[in-house]
């Protein structure tokens, strides 16, 4: 019989009984070869609460119990993830099997990489971190019933006759057009267990509450580990699309019951952040870190309702694909998502105020970030002019996020250095699941290895959110090929003195990106704004 791990003061209500931890461990420890059981902890540490702070005070102590904490061993699903004839109709028998209920059938032989919060930590060990955070209860929620859209209800006869205009709609044109590829996509998709594939011609047997949203492919532009820009191609989810019933999902959204996702008050806070560092020290380098997540989204398991509410199709396959993960399109999804990176970004910024030695607790990938080049710049730093705000003056490195970009802002000073370096890198590795050789379904580790190697270097100057920071000249401008591309298009509407909806909707957008920091812009945008909606129903607008 296994001797149970040990807890202090065990008449504390506060604390949650280990059973599922002991259980955890307990079933591991037997399956760990000689050399390694001495890893195995024996004690789990009590969150000792500190006054007016949401981290434990033994932050780093339990921070190294989850990370020896051997990781779940996932059992496999009873979906097959094929995209084949024969998978597609095995996976159409094996719901019919659980009754059409998605949730039991995912949950199945559990834990298996379908089960709920499978990317990430078991919640009985995040909660020793976590418990105080205030997004604890969304993020639990997430990691124990799957992300869920809170909407409005729409009846069911409704969402049937949307079903089947979506069913004759088929896909947008960036599909239709690239069959290979998007097909090719959807492949990737299902390799990775992200989406489940099923008989097109069954999906009315799914249920009442089921939406089909169509599907494009749009062009981006990505970071290679050289830190080349490269052509990306992605798979986008249209879940604003309104057929017969004039609703979609993302119109029925209840926004208020999610986290406001704000892109400019994080540019805002950075540029404080570096003037308020500049402030305190004008002799000083001013170096920014950007570390990425890997398919972010698809780290997000949804509900099974949700799930059942993210269907698309490939008409020239005859297929359904059950999204099971936070999609592309999805009006709720960066909320959704902010909710697990924020509090990430947290967990990143408390190991930079606790006692974390970062010569000793690193990530296994920190090796793959370049090292800080010396300085070789004699231009003179610019100074920062007075602000018509207080500013925190703290020296400390600072990590903020904007969904899945993770930016740590630091004074170069050889005693902080590492830390703002390693800290983003080591709160995804505490918090999320390691990869695993064994895991039946294909899953890559949740940092973007190419980004890491090209963007994670402490630098002065960074491309972040869109815009090039200049911590030396305390600047801010448009990377250069997206100046010349915007500034083409613009130059090209005056020429031809007409333009459609379509075109005007991106210039929009564009310069919406640019009145963030040009703030008197946003006087002028409602004449593009009142142009926009007049070309709506037109081909062209003079």
């Amino acid at each position: 019989m296994k001797k149970p791990l040990s807890i202090e003061n065990k008449n504390d209500s506060s604390i949650r009984k280990p059973d599922l931890i002991n259980e955890l461990l307990g079933k591991f420890e037997k399956d760990l070869p000689p050399p390694n059981k001495s890893i195995i902890p024996r004690k789990i540490p009590i969150p000792i609460e500190q006054e007016n702070c949401w981290y434990p005070e033994n932050l780093v102590e339990i921070c190294k119990f989850i990370l020896k904490t051997p990781p779940l061993k996932m059992n496999k699903s009873p979906f097959i993830f094929s995209t084949s004839k024969e998978a597609t109709f095995k996976n159409w028998e094996t719901l019919k099997s659980f009754n059409f209920n998605l949730e039991a059938a995912l949950s199945h032989n559990s834990p298996n990489q379908l089960s709920v919060g499978s990317e990430f930590k078991d919640v009985e060990l995040l909660q020793l971190i976590f418990k105080n955070h205030p997004l604890w209860n969304k993020l639990k929620s997430h990691l124990s019933s799957g992300c869920n859209y809170p909407v409005s209800p729409i009846e069911d006869d409704k969402l049937m006759i949307d079903l089947d205009d979506a069913l004759a709609f088929g896909n947008h044109k960036g599909a239709v057009n690239n069959p290979d590829l998007f097909q090719s996509m959807m492949d990737k998709e299902v390799e990775h267990g992200w989406a489940l594939p099923i008989p097109r011609e069954k999906i009315k047997d799914l249920g009442h509450k089921i939406i089909l949203s169509p599907m494009n492919i749009i062009e981006q532009m990505t970071i290679n580990e050289k830190g080349e820009k490269v052509p990306k191609k992605r798979i986008t989810h249209n879940q604003s699309m309104v057929f017969g019933s004039e609703s979609s999902i993302n119109s029925r959204l209840i926004s208020e019951e999610l986290q406001d996702v704000m892109y400019g008050k994080c540019i805002l806070r950075l540029i404080h952040d570096i003037i308020a560092k500049r402030e305190a020290n004008p002799s000083k380098r001013i170096l920014i870190q950007k570390i990425d997540y890997k398919s972010a989204y698809r780290r997000g398991h949804l509900s099974a309702n949700a799930a059942l509410q993210s269907l698309t199709q490939c008409t020239e396959r005859d297929l359904v694909f059950i999204f099971l993960r936070l999609t592309f399109g999805g009006a709720a999804n960066p909320s959704l998502w902010g909710d697990f990176s924020e509090s990430i970004t947290d967990l990143s910024n408390a190991l930079f105020e606790s006692d974390w030695d970062a010569s000793e607790l690193i990530s296994p990938l920190q090796d793959r970030i370049p090292s800080l080049s010396p300085d070789n710049d004699n231009t003179p730093f610019a100074q920062a002019l007075p602000t018509a705000v207080n500013l925190n003056r703290s020296s400390n490195p600072k990590a903020d996020v904007y969904i899945d970009d993770t930016i740590t802002v630091t004074v170069d000073n050889a005693s902080t250095n590492s830390k703002a370096e390693r800290a983003v890198l080591l709160a995804i590795e505490i918090v999320s699941r390691q990869t695993s050789p064994t895991d039946p379904i294909k899953r890559d580790h949740m940092i973007s290895i190419s980004k890491l190697m090209a963007e994670a270097a402490l630098e002065e100057k960074k491309v972040v959110l869109g815009w090039m920071f200049d911590t030396r000249n305390l600047t801010l401008a448009l990377p250069e090929d997206k100046f010349i591309a915007w500034a083409n298009d613009i130059k090209s509407i005056l020429k031809r003195k007409h333009s459609d909806f379509n075109e005007l909707d991106s210039l929009i957008g564009r310069l919406t990106h640019v009145s963030i920091i040009i703030t008197n812009m946003k006087h002028f945008m409602s004449r593009l704004r009142l142009a926009r909606k007049r070309a709506k129903n037109r081909r062209n607008l003079k």
